[in-house]
């Protein structure tokens, strides 16, 4: 036979083993719509470690699934398993590959287990952890972590840190419990009495405020005593809350606040649902919200429409979908893949204004760092160059608030 076609030959086995082993590699990138659940064990007083898993919307069996490491070089992190508020999951706003994870960190010189997050990557041909940093703030539990603008924020009993890359900076301090990033506002879920909080209840924040940030209080979720932790914000106006235990006047589950006529209502408690929640993500179309809550042992799914109340909200059913769940945290909703979309050309970080808080969104865009980036593309050359620049300093000098 001539060397070229054994050469062809072996070409053709190769790309068939190719495709055999494809077959065979855990499947990769997140699926947009999945859903991440992420559990970690209960052991006693020891740390256990924290399992990311992907399903389909239907649920069955995991697409795939990714134990983070407790132990060695980093990145690594684990979950104090002792503490009931330990750990939110998030995707950042520009990057649905990417999935961010409130630990407790242990891969320190000295030994002791300190707050920070940890990100897992889809982008390659399994999961696998990439980064890793301690939040400064000094607590040992990191209780939740969002990722937007730019920045990855984290909160702890003692408050909450702001990242930007390997810098850390204390951005309030007290009793922060879980955490939300939507509309260029931080929204927290807090079951303290000491400032900056005042009981238990859902605040907020900008993005980029100065710190320390100011919070402002939205509603109150029951009295002293209640412990709202995971959350969802689903539109300016909607907000679900997941009371895991009893306490402060409220039954453990899964609550609805709506805002109109300048005030926030609650709507009450999903009263078909039978267990407590830690956690819950949403996935809107139009008017339709599909709700996913998590329990320590389940995974509920539900159905509710943004403008429902009272008992069109407390009355309707709920499905378990998942069960068997050892020690359920935490749920996300995979987001779509799409390119933000700039509404205001220089506002970087975003809070609907044209300011010296977007300069150093701009710069990090220039070098290449995290976005969102859009909104300093003045010429659509698909990424933010020196070009740039002169737009960007014209509108910082001539613009204030966005229309």
């Amino acid at each position: 036979m001539p060397r070229s076609a054994h050469k062809a030959r072996f070409g053709t086995l190769v790309a068939g083993l190719s495709i055999v082993l494809v077959r065979f590699v855990a499947a990769a990138p997140f699926t947009a719509g999945n859903v991440i659940v992420a559990t970690a064990p209960s052991s006693g007083l020891q740390q256990a470690a924290i399992t990311v898993a992907e399903y389909a919307p239907a649920f069955g069996a995991a697409v795939q699934a990714y134990t983070i490491p407790a132990s060695g070089t980093p990145p690594i992190g684990s979950t104090e398993n002792t503490a009931i508020t330990a750990m939110q999951i998030a995707f950042p706003d520009d990057n649905n590959q990417q999935l961010y994870v409130a630990t407790t960190w242990t891969n320190v010189s000295s030994g002791s287990r300190r707050a920070g997050f940890l990100r897992v990557s889809a982008a390659g041909p399994t999961l696998a952890a990439d980064e890793a940093f301690e939040n400064g703030v000094g607590a040992v539990l990191c209780r939740g972590v969002a990722a937007a603008g730019g920045y990855v924020f984290t909160s702890t009993g003692s408050g909450s840190a702001r990242n930007v890359g390997a810098m850390s900076e204390l951005y309030f301090s007290g009793n922060a419990r879980w955490i939300e990033a939507f509309g260029g506002q931080l929204y927290v879920s807090s079951s303290g009495s000491l400032a900056p909080f005042s009981g238990p209840g859902i605040y907020k924040t900008g993005l980029a405020d100065s710190a320390p940030a100011v919070l402002s209080k939205l509603f109150p979720v029951g009295l002293d005593g209640a412990l709202p932790l995971g959350f969802a914000v689903t539109d300016a106006n909607t907000i679900y809350v997941a009371v895991h235990v009893d306490g402060g006047g409220l039954v453990a589950g899964l609550y609805k606040w709506t805002f109109g006529g300048g005030v926030w209502t609650a709507q009450g408690r999903r009263n078909t649902m039978t267990e407590a929640i830690s956690d819950v993500d949403v996935a809107v179309s139009g008017t339709t919200v599909t709700l996913y809550a998590i329990s320590d042992t389940s995974v509920w799914k539900l159905t509710d429409t943004l403008a429902s109340t009272g008992s069109a909200w407390t009355d309707a059913p709920a499905a378990t979908v998942l069960t068997g769940l050892s020690r359920g945290r935490a749920i996300a909703v995979v987001p779509g893949a799409g390119v933000p979309v700039c509404s205001c050309a220089g506002d970087l970080v975003p809070d609907q204004k044209v300011n010296g808080n977007d300069i150093e969104a701009f710069v990090r865009c220039l070098l290449g760092g995290l976005g969102p980036c859009d909104c300093g593309d003045f010429n659509n050359s698909g990424g933010v160059t020196v070009a740039d620049i002169g737009p960007f300093v014209s509108r910082l000098l001539t613009f204030t608030t966005c229309s």
